[in-house]
């Protein structure tokens, strides 16, 4: 499974590791938006703020403006996917401790 954000490649993985562990906020935001895990809320999660557009779109991480994590660093750096190790993506690696 490949999940994509504002049209990058945020996270890549089998589809036990993405629904078990999943990596990204990203990838984390959209499970928690699915229906099956709102049990007993009255609403879906969602991120705040908007998707950029094709010419706003914010540097370093495309997310940063919406992710609860950010991190000067987010702000500063665009993380690049390592398709060709498999791994996860880049900003996985900055230590965050994500729920």
């Amino acid at each position: 499974i490949i999940v994509m954000y504002a049209g990058q490649i945020v996270e890549e993985g089998t589809a036990k590791d993405i629904f078990r562990e999943p990596k990204h906020p990203y990838t984390q935001a959209l499970l928690r938006s699915l229906p099956e895990f709102a049990e007993g809320k009255s609403r879906l999660e969602s991120l705040q703020g908007v998707v950029p557009g094709k010419y706003d779109r914010p540097t370093g991480c495309l997310l940063n403006p919406r992710c609860p994590y950010a991190t000067e660093y987010c702000r500063q750096v665009e993380p690049q996917l390592h398709r060709y190790l498999h791994l996860p993506h880049p900003m996985v690696r900055l230590s965050l401790k994500v729920v």
